[in-house]
């Protein structure tokens, strides 16, 4: 079915941006122009579907993705990251001058920044709707659980003192969850397949999964094979 005009004009927008993002990430195969071009259209089709406000393909947004990214995402890859962007971007405009409401007050608690405030109270808010959208009735339970797992990401990034509250795992330190989510321990493990330090991280990460997932421990094997880092 052929597009709206708006809706159009939205996906050569998305498109756009699609293809810078395609000029800072490397691929995994060399495409002709013709195919790459497909490779942008599919994209920006798949990604028009999805609830993401057209400001979110802006600059700003491309300079998050590209930071997170070594390679060219996967499309449930790049619209986390995108639905990551557009909340922190709704912190950011949050008023901060609304009073801060946390049971019993702590030392912790006082010494928040007022950024921190604004992360804590949207998180509070959050919580307080089940991860909910405003005025929405059919969200599951799959849904709902991603919503918190991308704001629990997004506090570790841009608000560990309050990470550390509201998960008490200490600022800083390393979630052992998060080597039992083999997304994020795949992403990892391209992250370090390069480097002087490659055989170090490779070991460090070895370790790290035998103690905190050991079921997702072939992953880590077939990336050292890969790399020839001695098992």
């Amino acid at each position: 079915m052929p597009l709206a005009p708006l809706n159009r004009d939205r996906a050569l927008h998305i498109a756009g941006w699609l293809g810078k993002l395609a000029r800072t990430t490397r691929h995994q195969q060399r495409l002709s122009p013709d195919e790459t071009k497909a490779m942008l259209a599919e994209y920006a089709e798949m990604l028009l579907r999805r609830d993401i406000p057209g400001s979110a393909y802006c600059l700003d947004a491309l300079s998050a993705v590209t930071e997170q990214s070594d390679w060219w995402p996967a499309v449930g890859a790049l619209t986390r990251m995108l639905e990551e962007f557009v909340l922190v971007q709704r912190v950011r405009r949050s008023n901060a001058s609304q009073p801060l409401q946390i049971a019993g007050s702590t030392t912790k608690a006082r010494e928040l920044s007022e950024t921190d405030k604004n992360w804590l109270r949207s998180w509070q808010q959050n919580e307080q709707m089940n991860w909910n959208l405003p005025n929405e009735t059919g969200a599951t339970d799959q849904e709902r659980s991603e919503r918190r797992k991308i704001w629990l990401s997004m506090l570790r990034r841009y608000s560990p003192v309050v990470h550390e509250m509201v998960t008490g795992v200490e600022a800083g330190s390393l979630d052992p969850r998060d080597w039992k989510d083999t997304d994020r321990l795949d992403h990892t493990l391209r992250r370090i397949s390069e480097g002087p330090f490659q055989p170090s991280f490779c070991r460090c990460v070895q370790v790290a999964v035998g103690k905190h997932a050991p079921e997702n421990m072939g992953l880590v094997v077939e990336a050292m094979k890969a790399a020839n880092v001695p098992l």
